[in-house]
């Protein structure tokens, strides 16, 4: 095995355990999400790329989770918020659909904006 070739395979299992550490991690922060009574609907959008604090390879601890909960658990409501408004537009649209096809009137539209989850 050349130079380069102990490199590359050394770089490809660091990466293998750096991921596990941080699914890992991630897990640990989704149970300690259930325990503050959220449900599997609430956090099924959520990943690791957008909750704070998942990233990090270190183990979570008590201590690391109060310092992060309260901006864990503002971005999981701020996700909760976004889907509630995107299934707002949902409905909203199919009853434009169902009017259109009944010949109905056009439903009034949701007063909060439509953004991507």
């Amino acid at each position: 095995m050349t130079q380069v070739e102990f490199h590359f395979f050394l770089d490809v299992l660091l990466s293998d355990k750096v991921q596990a550490k941080r699914g890992d991690r991630f897990e640990a922060m989704k149970a300690r999400i259930f325990a503050a009574g959220y449900t599997l609907s609430d956090i099924e959008k959520i990943t690791i790329d957008n909750l704070p604090g998942a990233r990090s390879m270190k183990e979570l601890t008590d201590k690391e989770w109060d310092r992060i909960k309260d901006k864990v658990l503002a971005g999981v409501e701020a996700k909760i918020q976004l889907r509630q408004g995107m299934d707002g537009w949902f409905a909203y649209i199919n009853a434009v659909r169902e009017a259109a096809l009944a010949g109905r009137e056009t439903p009034t539209p949701p007063t909060t904006p439509f953004r991507h989850c």
